[in-house]
């Protein structure tokens, strides 16, 4: 009988600016690489001409899934 072994899914989220992206896409690398773990990153409202120039510093997408959530609607009644 075999023994299927699962990894671990880690799921990160990258909050609005360039400043919080870089960092998180690196913790998944390394999550990734080091620990095996299988790592999904939200990335809220980024451009995807900076998310696609952040993800070319990165193996291709095989490493862990990027998934982009459109901005938040805030302009709502107080």
């Amino acid at each position: 009988m075999e023994v299927q072994t699962t990894k671990i899914h880690a799921a990160l989220l990258a909050s609005p600016g360039i400043g919080h992206l870089v960092p998180v896409l690196e913790l998944g690398k390394r999550l990734v690489t080091q620990l095996d773990f299988q790592v999904t990153i939200f990335v809220v409202g980024a451009e995807p001409s900076v998310l696609e120039s952040q993800l070319q510093n990165f193996p291709k997408s095989s490493i862990f899934n990027v998934v982009s959530l459109p901005p938040v609607d805030i302009s709502g009644p107080c």
